[in-house]
């Protein structure tokens, strides 16, 4: 999991310039969230609102988000709209 949330930091840091008007939305869950929303359906009806960036890992929980984020916010990650589904 830390390899993986070191390389998701590095787009939440700053959106281009295209990307300017759009707020970044971190949506992270297990599987249960993998499986439960339609991306392609949420990227169409939120595209010129938010940029989505989707993070599912299986078999995780309360604690691995917690410690996740806080690693993903120490190395600069500032999504304005963070969405955690974990049972």
């Amino acid at each position: 999991m830390r390899e993986f949330l070191g390389n998701m930091a590095k787009p939440l840091r700053g959106a281009p310039q295209s990307l300017a008007n759009q707020r970044p939305f971190l949506l992270v869950g297990n599987s249960l969230l993998l499986y439960g929303v339609d991306l392609d359906r949420l990227h169409e009806l939120t595209s010129g609102r938010m940029q989505i960036y989707p993070i599912f890992l299986e078999a995780t929980g309360y604690y691995d988000w917690l410690y996740g984020l806080r690693r993903l916010f120490r190395q600069g990650s500032r999504p304005q709209v963070v969405v955690v589904a974990s049972q």
